[in-house]
This record gives C-alpha cells, sequence and structure tokens, in this order.
C-alpha cells in the first residue's frame, strides 16, 4: 500500500479543515486532507429536490470579517453569493403562543408592548449595576443581574436556543459570548460600552454585526465546501476513511487510516469534534484523562427539520428573519427560519414557502429517544398554531445530528487551557474547530486562515 508524505496533514472536511488546507496549499505547501465521510463540509449540508434548496447544517453566513470576504474571492465565489432581503432584517419571538416583532431601534423598543415598563425601567438602570465579582459566570445569572429575569426569559433564552442550541444557566458569558463579558469588563455598563466601543477603533479584519452581511450561495452553502475541495485537488485528499492512530515519528507525526494506509507528516492539524477524539489512538501523546475532558464537552442533538408550504395555506406573512421560542413558551420546536423570504430563490415558485425548523438542544435532549416521525409531526403542529398554518405541507424533511455543536460552558478555560497545553507537548499538532474561538462559519474561516498564516510564517 503506498504511503503518502507530506508537511502538513489536515484531519476533518469540515469548513475549518478545509480553509486551512486551502490556505496552506494556496501558499504552496505540501498538504493532504483526511475526511472519514465520503464527502466534504462536515456540518455545512445542502439538500436540493424538486426545486426545493435546504440546508441541513448553517442556513446563513454573517460575513463578521474580512477573511471571509478574501476566502470567496480566493475561491471565485463571489458571483455566486446572495445577500439576504432586507425583509430579514425583523426578527419574531414567541410570546404567549403568537409571533411577535422584536423592536429594532432604542424608540420601538419604548414603544413596543413586548416587554414590561418594569423591564424597561431594568435596562435604563443597566449602567448603574455593578461588575462581575468572579472571573466568569452563566450567561442566564450574568443577564438576572443587569437586565433582569424578563430579559433573560424572552430575549436571551430564545437568542441561546437559537445560536448554540444550548441554555443560558450553562454557557459561559466569557467564553460563549465573550463581547458581553469585554463591555462590562472595560465599561462597567453593556450600554456605555456599546456606545463608547462603537467609537474606538477596531481590528482591521472585523466587521461590525451592524453592517455585516448575511449572505448564501445560488445552490446552497455547500457550494463553498465544495470549491474549497475542489481547489485543493484530488491527489491531496483522501475521503472515506478514518484515522485510527497517531504517533510521533522522526520529528513528525505517523499516522494510521483505518484501512491501513499511513501517511508520515510533520505537522497535523486536527480539525474533528472533540467528542471523536477518543476514537483516535493518541500513542505517547493525549493522556486518558485529556481524552475524558475532552470527551464531556457537551454537544446536544439538534433536528433541523424542513417543511414546504403552498403560500395561500399559511395565514402569517412571514415578514422576517425567522422566530425563536423562549423555554417559559413550553413548545416543542426551538424556533424557525422563514428561508424564502430570507433568500426567495430557495423554492422554485413565489406561490411555494419554506420553513427549517430546529428542535431539540439542551432544553429537548430526549428527542433522540423519538421516532422521526413523531419530531415532525411535534414540531408541524407547532408551526401550525404559531403561523396559522391550514394545508398539509409539500415536503417534509428530517436531518439528525446526535452531536452537534459544542457547548462554551464555565469550566471552558479548563478545556482550552488543557488543548493548548496538548499542543505544546506536541510540538507540530495543532488543534482548530468550532470549539475554539466562536462556532460561525466565519469564526471558523477566521480562526482557520489566522492558524495557517502563523504556520506559514514559523
Amino acid at each position: 500500500m503506498k504511503l503518502i508524505k507530506t508537511d502538513f496533514l489536515i484531519i476533518g472536511a469540515g469548513i475549518s479543515g478545509l480553509t486551512t488546507a486551502f490556505r496552506l496549499n494556496k501558499a504552496g505547501k505540501n498538504t493532504h486532507l483526511v475526511e472519514a465521510s465520503n464527502v466534504p463540509g462536515g456540518a455545512i449540508k445542502t439538500i436540493k429536490k424538486d426545486g426545493w434548496i435546504c440546508e441541513a447544517g448553517p442556513n446563513t453566513v454573517l460575513v463578521t470579517n474580512t477573511f471571509f470576504s478574501s476566502l470567496i474571492e480566493d475561491i471565485d465565489l463571489k458571483d455566486s453569493m446572495l445577500t439576504a432581503s432586507e425583509t430579514a432584517n425583523k426578527r419574531f419571538i414567541l410570546k404567549n403562543g403568537i409571533p411577535m416583532a422584536l423592536p429594532d431601534s432604542p424608540l420601538s423598543f419604548f414603544r413596543s408592548p413586548f416587554f414590561s415598563t418594569g423591564a424597561k425601567m431594568k435596562l435604563l438602570a443597566e449602567p448603574f449595576k455593578g461588575r462581575m465579582k468572579s472571573e466568569d459566570e452563566t450567561l442566564s445569572n450574568f443577564v438576572k443581574r443587569r437586565l433582569g429575569q424578563e430579559f433573560l426569559d424572552y430575549a436571551i433564552n430564545p437568542f441561546v436556543a437559537g445560536v448554540y442550541a444550548g441554555s443560558p444557566d450553562q454557557l459561559s458569558v466569557r467564553y460563549a459570548f465573550p463581547k458581553l463579558y469585554e463591555l462590562e469588563k472595560h465599561y462597567g455598563s453593556l450600554i456605555i460600552g456599546s456606545i463608547k466601543g462603537a467609537k474606538k477603533i477596531r481590528i482591521e479584519t472585523d466587521i461590525p454585526r451592524a453592517k455585516a452581511k448575511m449572505v448564501t450561495f445560488t445552490e446552497g452553502n455547500a457550494m463553498l465546501t465544495d470549491r474549497l475541495s475542489e481547489a485543493l485537488g484530488k491527489e491531496n485528499q483522501t475521503y472515506g476513511d478514518a484515522v485510527k492512530v497517531i504517533s510521533k515519528s522522526n520529528g513528525g507525526y505517523k499516522v494510521r487510516l483505518e484501512s491501513g494506509k499511513e501517511i508520515i507528516s510533520k505537522k497535523i492539524i486536527c480539525t474533528v469534534p472533540l467528542h471523536l477524539l477518543q476514537h483516535i489512538d493518541f500513542t505517547n501523546m493525549l493522556s486518558a484523562d485529556e481524552l475524558q475532558k475532552f470527551a464531556q464537552v457537551e454537544y446536544p442533538p439538534v433536528y433541523v427539520l424542513h417543511f414546504g408550504f403552498n403560500k395561500n395555506d399559511i395565514g402569517h406573512k412571514l415578514d422576517g428573519f425567522g422566530m425563536l421560542v423562549p423555554e417559559k413558551e413550553q413548545k416543542f420546536i426551538l424556533g424557525a427560519l422563514f428561508n424564502s423570504s430570507i433568500f426567495p430563490s430557495r423554492t422554485d415558485s413565489e406561490e411555494k414557502k419554506l420553513i427549517t425548523v430546529f428542535a431539540g438542544g439542551s432544553r429537548h435532549s430526549y428527542i433522540d429517544s423519538m421516532t422521526v416521525e413523531d419530531v415532525l409531526s411535534k414540531a408541524l403542529a407547532d408551526l401550525k398554531n404559531a403561523f396559522l398554518i391550514s394545508g398539509n405541507p409539500l415536503i417534509r424533511n428530517c436531518t439528525k445530528w446526535p452531536k452537534a455543536i459544542p457547548q462554551y460552558k464555565t469550566d471552558y478555560k479548563d478545556i482550552q487551557v488543557t488543548l493548548r497545553n496538548s499542543e505544546k507537548a506536541n510540538k507540530g499538532f495543532h488543534f482548530q474547530g468550532n470549539y475554539l474561538g466562536g462556532i460561525s462559519v466565519a469564526d471558523c474561516v477566521k480562526n482557520s486562515m489566522m492558524l495557517a498564516d502563523k504556520l506559514l510564517a514559523n
């Protein structure tokens, strides 16, 4: 069996692995990428059927840094990029069983009946609240302390479910929402910090969220990962073959795949999820305690459901980005995206509407014990009630992610320190993925390109 020799071995063909490999390959470095599944993309997965374009993973990309824009230019994908409709600026929260639009300006906030007078008064008092007394705290404690219970229940709780599929009672404010942590730390107030911070000179590569474009691609987000894979070249990639053993060898590393194929590499960038590391034999590299610690990072299950309807069967205008569901509403779904309102080309007719629904998460981790039919039925019932839908769906689809998104809990500093110490003890071995520096596609691209540039500089 042929032995592969390379300078850089990248394990995992998700957005982090593909971006890192592309950056190194573009610089002329000898790279090879290994992926256990048969296709590139990782959590990015587009399903196309009968004129419907459905995203089973990230539905949109918020372009919050110039690294992402640069990558799109490098792979010649700019002409295929779609920008979200202005309709997507409107967001809904389910309250008392009814989708209510969130206020989108300070004036509309105080005029809106969405929050009570008491909640509005607590917001005005926010600049006078004291700073955090410990190094870190849960997001729920942070929000209750600064903004009150109502903001936690009807703003932060549904937002966290929509982003992390997690719970504010468990997530760290410092690691899951570092900008909130920094605002309080440096300014003593979220409101004052937002005003003063906006006037500061920002990092050149960062794009403020208020100015960031929300995008996708004409044939779905898989165009991004497919194009990266194509740019690498078939000869530099191995698919359908999992890494089984990694050991040190002659100042570099020797890797054995499930097929028996062996790869010798000077450096390794490992981008597989933390919970999968325990399935790799890191001979004399990572201890059992380290692997156990990584395996304990929670990745809650998330089910991504797609429903297509005739426009005339929906009583709601779906005139926005989507709707999030607070835990207090006691519904089965976590939220819904109005895909054909954000990007009209997701269906082949203006008379059809596509809705993507998310279920499970930390809130309903029991979802794995349910049948797919039960999941679809319960989600459809919530949809029909919320959006006054009378007809049956034209399409139904379910994608299961048994372990979806890493939860940045209050013990996450210990996880990060362990990862970095492991890297120091194994020169030339590096971790990269959505468990470091942010879970969004744009964050993964930025962090992967920065790691590649660091390796090139060294």
